[in-house]
């Protein structure tokens, strides 16, 4: 026999030619007993072929998919099911298409079919739909051979996922689209390394009565109320023992390099990309193999010491960039009087850095936006969180927390069911939590009310949990400014190895507690305020006020608009003299604040839409020029690393900074620049035109963010306590109605918190 076709040193296995005409396997019926319900019956399973399964043996690679499709009855659950699967095996980058329908899904046979008491609430033609798209990226000598000790890469894709009721009804629970890219699988090491993960638009409805917990065309009924006994006293429980004292787990062992300026070449080494990582055959050869012979330009330092010790912790998790965009989620409570509505319709968070090696920063951005039905987008509030950390080896950095505006009016139905009556009001909390590298979390923070009108019986909860040296109306009143607005500073900390939920609030409340006992201690002051106002004296220092100051200018009632033009991040001209009044109102006005909201226009989405998915061409033009960009970098980096080892030997840490912060900054850039070859390499893979819209979407969000961005420092223009007073609203992905190029537009308003 001839011996086998070689690749390297490694045989190659040539597959026969096949063609399959016809694939036809049934069960006619899988009948599944249960104890506590009437059978689930399998009927009708079909799996067949749509059309011929074609394998070309050697040339393989290029086949068209084979498609299979399977067809099925599950009864009494659902009426049909149908999966229509489409794979490419042997393609250079193994690819897999799959959909699901499910459709005629019953009430009554989905809530048997679910442990618990479950009980249809009306769901008669239940439908759910999902798509699957899988690529894997594996090096290979022939169809069939796998070099997996390489390692492998992988693009998984979920997207249109849906359960409704009816085939034109309102998605009871869903999800736009699921993303995950992994870079590398090492089965060797076992490392794994997320390039990305995105969440888009998850969807969710759900409604609680007093009958229970209405979701998914089901009603799961509310529990019974516990069982009394004679007279109506409650029937005593025993309780269990309590469970034993667990070990305690050894504590892990922190790895923590010497030198002070090591760290900042760690951070400079986590910038770049990995050195024992070969390059996307994709990208034509970028990587040129000019990667290799870096670290060991870098070599002979604590930092390998350093970094070969958390090797020794096990497989490193690493995760570049999550995403979580959109939101869908609507909740009905009606067992509160008024009913609770309540609308979860924005959510945007950008976290980067998770990785379970020292020093393990990250730094994540969310926002979460609250309405009710019907209303605008955020129209009860929005909680902003910004979070800068360090995970390893023991926490430490901040979090804020910014909740802005929240209208307390929905959540009447809540207070009422705690023994409180809530009329009205807003809420605006910023809160900051340091953790500063021990066992301690600072917390500071500020929550101010507007127009609050709360009020409860004497003796009420509040009065009896704060410990209030007065009545709550009192209080209130002792309390308000008057703008009708209640600020309460607070500042604690809470110290202990697990810090929980439990010990910050307690915490918490013992804070609250002294500054309410200390305002009604200062309750004079409050008082004389309150005779200025009935015997006219506010009226009189008003108008010496404006008779010495000049009276204060009006807040203009609409938002002042900047135009763009299309895909521009500079404002047009002509919006100058109105950056130029914003700055100069914010300068004169300590209190002011101006909020900044973008809208895309059409002409952005058109211009970006070209410029993330650029032809064949020109991407391998742009490929030719980063990699000869890249090498540049390379050879600097290598020189450069080589010079900062010499002076760390030499001069020693502190005259070695300069050097280090040069080999950080290039690490920067060659990370950039891998970027974008990954970015290039994406478009140019095979069946990458599915991405298209979701690349689309990026570089629109980017091109907002930008904008914004450039018009805060604008307004700013280098003032530190100006930039303070300017919000940044988050921009959203919407379809653009807006002709033309977009817009940025800037809300001034009264601080009410600093």
């Amino acid at each position: 026999e001839p011996a086998p076709p070689l690749h390297g040193d490694r045989p190659v296995t040539v597959l026969p030619d096949l063609r399959l005409e016809r694939l036809d396997l049934g069960l006619e019926e899988l009948r599944i007993d249960r104890p506590d319900g009437e059978p689930l019956r399998l009927e009708g399973l079909r799996l067949t072929n749509p059309e011929p399964l074609v394998v070309s043996g050697a040339g393989c690679e290029d086949d068209p998919p084979l498609r299979l499709a399977v067809d099925a009855r599950l009864a009494p659950v659902f009426d049909a099911l149908r999966v229509e699967l489409a794979a490419q095996p042997f393609a250079p980058s193994p690819h897999a298409e799959l959909s699901l329908d499910v459709t005629g899904v019953s009430g009554d046979g989905l809530a048997s079919a679910l442990p618990g008491d479950w009980r249809s609430d009306g769901l008669e033609d239940g439908r759910f739909h999902v798509e699957t798209a899988v690529t894997a990226e594996v090096r290979r000598t022939g169809p069939v051979d796998l070099r997996l000790e390489d390692g492998l890469g992988l693009e998984l894709t979920v997207s249109d996922v849906a359960f409704r009721d009816g085939p034109e009804g309102e998605v009871l629970v869903g999800l736009d689209e699921f993303v995950l890219e992994v870079g590398r699988v090492k089965p060797g090491s076992g490392d794994v390394h997320v390039r990305s993960l995105s969440l888009d638009t998850p969807r969710f409805r759900a409604r609680r009565t007093a009958e229970g917990l209405h979701l998914l065309g089901l009603l799961l009924p509310a529990p019974p109320p516990a069982p009394e006994g004679e007279g109506g006293a409650p029937v005593a429980v025993k309780e269990a023992a309590p469970a034993p004292e667990p070990a305690a787990a050894p504590e892990p062992k922190a790895v923590t390099p010497e030198p002070e300026a090591l760290a900042d070449a760690s951070q400079a080494s986590g910038a770049a990309p990995d050195e024992d990582e070969e390059p996307d055959p994709m990208r034509v050869a970028a990587a040129g193999g000019a990667g290799s012979g870096v670290g060991s330009a870098a070599g002979g330092t604590g930092l390998d010491a350093a970094l070969a010790a958390a090797e020794d912790e096990g497989p490193e998790l690493r995760l570049d960039d999550l995403k979580l965009s959109g939101l869908d989620v609507r909740f009905d409570d009606e067992t509160v009087d008024p009913p609770l509505r309540l609308v979860l319709d924005e959510l945007e968070v950008d976290a980067r850095g998770f990785t379970n090696r020292p020093p393990s920063p990250v730094r994540a951005l969310a926002l979460v936006g609250l309405s009710e039905p019907g209303g605008p987008p955020g129209g009860v509030g929005e909680i902003a969180l910004a979070a800068d950390l360090q995970l390893l080896p023991v926490l430490s950095g901040g979090i804020k927390l910014d909740l802005s505006q929240m209208e307390l009016m929905p959540f009447a139905g809540l207070a009422r069911g705690a023994g409180l009556e809530l009329g009205g009001g807003q809420l605006d909390v910023t809160m900051g939590v340091h953790a500063p590298g021990d066992d301690t979390r600072e917390v500071d923070a500020q929550i101010t009310f507007t127009d609050l009108d709360l009020s409860e019986p004497e003796g009420g909860v509040l009065e009896s949990t704060l410990a209030l040296p007065a009545p709550l109306n009192v209080v209130l009143f002792l309390l308000r400014d008057e703008q009708g607005r209640i600020t309460l500073p607070l500042s604690f900390d809470v110290d202990g190895a697990r810090v929980s939920s439990t010990q910050g609030v307690a915490a918490g409340a013992s804070a609250l507690s002294s500054v309410l006992v200390d305002a009604v201690a200062a309750s004079p002051l409050r008082v004389a305020s309150s005779l200025g106002e009935v015997t006219g004296l506010s009226t009189v220092t008003g108008f010496l006020g404006d008779a010495m100051f000049g009276p204060s200018e009006e807040l203009p009632d609409e938002p002042v608009p900047l135009a763009y033009a299309p895909g521009s991040p500079k404002h047009e001209a002509g919006a100058d003299e109105q950056v130029a009044w914003l700055r100069e109102r914010l300068e004169d006005d300590e209190q002011l604040l101006v909020t900044l909201r973008h809208e895309l226009g059409r002409g952005d989405y058109e211009l970006q839409r070209v410029r993330a998915n650029p032809p064949r061409e020109v991407c391998l033009r742009l490929v030719e020029e980063l990699r000869e960009h890249r090498r540049r970098i390379l050879v600097a980096r290598v020189e450069a690393a080589a010079a900062a080892r010499s002076v760390l030997e030499v001069q020693g840490v502190e005259r070695s900074r300069e050097a280090l912060t040069r080999v950080r900054d290039l690490a920067r850039e060659l990370g950039e620049m891998e970027r974008a070859l990954d970015t290039l390499a994406e478009i140019l893979r095979p069946g990458s035109e599915r991405r298209a819209p979701r690349r689309t979407k990026t570089a629109c969000l980017a091109l907002a963010s930008r904008r914004l961005d450039a018009l805060a420092q604008e307004l700013a223009a280098g003032d530190e306590t100006l930039a303070e007073r300017i919000r940044i609203v988050r921009p959203r992905f919407d379809e653009p109605e807006r002709p033309g190029g977009g817009e940025v537009s800037a809300s001034l308003s009264l601080r009410v918190h600093d």
